[in-house]
């Protein structure tokens, strides 16, 4: 995805996905900005009692990109369960992977990127 803004979600969200189904989105901006992503709808599941992910949405950044996210999430993160309200990149290239399992109990997500300037 090239636009300055855009909206991107699993697979017929909020549905769930088939077992050990793999999707990528990639957000490339132009060098001199940075991207800001949101999850308003999330369903993404968590073992509640592991903790452990049992379906993922992975964020990976260009590596030539220097990091900088909120709410702790780091480069190569796995968010389930809930996500961060607001993640900032410090980069104009991620690719965002949603993984499914086995199982593939979760509903998938809706999210949102827009440009912002550095």
């Amino acid at each position: 995805m090239k636009n300055s803004s855009g909206e991107f979600s699993t697979l017929n969200y909020p549905s769930r996905g088939h077992p050990f189904s793999v999707c990528l989105w990639k957000i490339v901006l132009p060098k001199d900005k940075y991207i800001s992503l949101t999850f308003p709808e999330f369903s993404i599941s968590r073992d509640p009692d592991t903790g452990e992910c049992i379906d993922l949405v992975e964020l990976v950044l260009d590596p030539s990109d220097k990091l900088s996210l909120t709410d702790g999430v780091r480069l190569g993160h796995v968010l389930c369960g809930q996500a961060p309200p607001l993640i900032l990149l410090n980069t104009s290239l991620v690719v965002i992977t949603y993984k499914t399992g086995l199982d593939a109990e979760s509903l998938g997500f809706r999210a949102q990127y827009e440009s912002r300037s550095m």
